[in-house]
């Protein structure tokens, strides 16, 4: 992650999201002692070790309904 943020190390708060089916996880994150900005180059599928990850559930349905009700798209 150095190299996304200017050679430095910034303090941040990371939750690893896990999906108790056994389906996955991911780790989310903010920055604490650095406001965000936005990217001067565009962003390249290479830049990223996962781009897009996969919610498994039992009932899709459902999952989709609670998706859409919490304006997830």
């Amino acid at each position: 992650m150095i190299k996304y943020t200017e050679g430095q190390g910034y303090h941040r708060h990371a939750s690893v999201v896990m999906n108790l089916g056994g389906t996955g996880g991911l780790e989310v994150w903010q920055y604490l002692s650095r406001i965000p900005k936005f990217l001067e180059a565009p962003i390249s599928i290479r830049d990223f070790g996962v781009f897009a990850s996969i919610i498994g559930s039992a009932t899709p349905e459902a999952l989709y309904k609670r998706l859409k009700d919490i304006h997830l798209k």
